[in-house]
């Protein structure tokens, strides 16, 4: 990343700016591309405005298919196990030295 570019308010613009070549068939690369998404959903202005997020929307819609199609198993019940949590400590005692 190179930070170049000064902004009138005083912050800066930062841009990947230098390419690495990445072995197993993959060739150039920017830094700091990122991932390219699985699913790409529109994150449009008015839906930002709205306060929405049809992106996590989507993916939470996408995750609820899959346990449909899916189901994992329960987990099992709570009871019979020991408890885990420590005990209290003691009450602390006075130190009556001046």
């Amino acid at each position: 990343m190179d930070n170049r570019f000064a902004l009138a308010d005083g912050t800066g613009v930062t841009q990947p700016r230098y390419a690495t070549w990445f072995a197993g068939g993959v060739g150039w690369g920017v830094e700091n591309f990122g991932v390219a998404p699985d699913i790409e959903v529109a994150f449009p202005p008015h839906a930002y405005a709205a306060g929405t997020d049809p992106q996590l929307e989507y993916g939470i819609g996408a995750l609820k298919e899959m346990i449909q199609e899916l189901p994992t198993d329960r987990p099992p019940l709570r009871e019979g196990y020991r408890l885990v949590r420590p005990s209290p400590l003691p009450a602390r005692q006075q130190d009556n030295q001046g």
